[in-house]
C-alpha cells in the first residue's frame, strides 16, 4: 500500500499522480488539469515570440546591410606611379614631332588606367602650320592616351602661318583627341 503522509490538512500519495485536499477528501484532482495545461502553453507561447523577436531584431540588420568581405586591394584608387615635371613626344613615321604633352605632375591609376595632369601643356604639331598650344589647370588622359580632358581655365593658341592667322580660344574644359 502507498505511503500517506498528512501535512497541515493534506493527504499526499507518493505513488499516485494526485493529491487531495482533507476539506474534500473524496475528489481528486489531477496535477496536469486542462487550466494547468493552458497556463503553461501562454508561457511557452510568450517565450517563443519573445526569442522569436530578439532573433528577428538580430537578423535584420545584418540582412539589409551589404557584407564588406574581405580587402584585398582590388577596388582601391592608389596611384601605382607619379612623375614631376613630365614631358613626352609622339613621333609620326618620318621622325617628325606629332605632339608633345608636358605637365608639372603626372599620377597614373592602374585600376582605370587614367592618367591625373597638373598644368598641362601639349603642343600639336601639323605641317605647313603653325603649331596648336593648349594650356590648363588641370587635364586627365584618357586610357590608350589618344583622349585629354583639359580643364580649368584652358587657353588654346596658334600661332600665325603662311595664309593662317592664328586665333585664340579661352575656356573652362576641352576634350582633345589625339590623331
Amino acid at each position: 500500500m502507498a505511503e500517506v503522509r498528512k501535512t497541515q490538512g493534506q493527504f499526499f500519495r507518493h505513488k499516485d499522480i494526485y493529491h487531495a485536499y482533507a476539506s474534500k477528501p473524496a475528489q481528486k484532482q489531477l496535477l496536469w488539469n486542462p487550466a494547468t495545461v493552458i497556463e503553461h502553453f501562454n508561457r511557452l507561447a510568450i517565450t517563443a515570440v519573445l526569442v522569436a523577436l530578439a532573433a528577428l531584431s538580430w537578423w535584420l540588420p545584418n540582412a539589409l546591410t551589404q557584407p564588406i568581405g574581405l580587402f584585398d586591394g582590388e577596388n582601391r584608387h592608389d596611384p601605382d606611379y607619379t612623375i614631376e615635371n613630365f614631358i613626352a613626344t609622339e613621333m609620326n613615321i618620318q621622325g617628325q614631332r606629332k605632339h608633345e604633352l608636358r605637365a608639372v605632375k603626372l599620377v597614373h591609376y592602374p585600376d582605370d588606367d587614367i592618367s591625373e595632369l597638373t598644368q598641362p601643356y601639349l603642343i600639336q604639331y601639323s605641317p605647313d602650320v603653325a603649331p596648336i598650344h593648349t594650356r590648363a589647370d588641370r587635364g586627365q588622359v584618357a586610357p590608350g592616351g589618344k583622349q585629354i580632358l583639359m580643364r580649368g581655365n584652358v587657353r588654346v593658341t596658334r600661332g600665325i602661318s603662311g595664309v593662317d592667322p592664328g586665333g585664340e580660344v579661352q575656356t573652362q574644359e576641352m576634350r582633345v583627341i589625339l590623331e
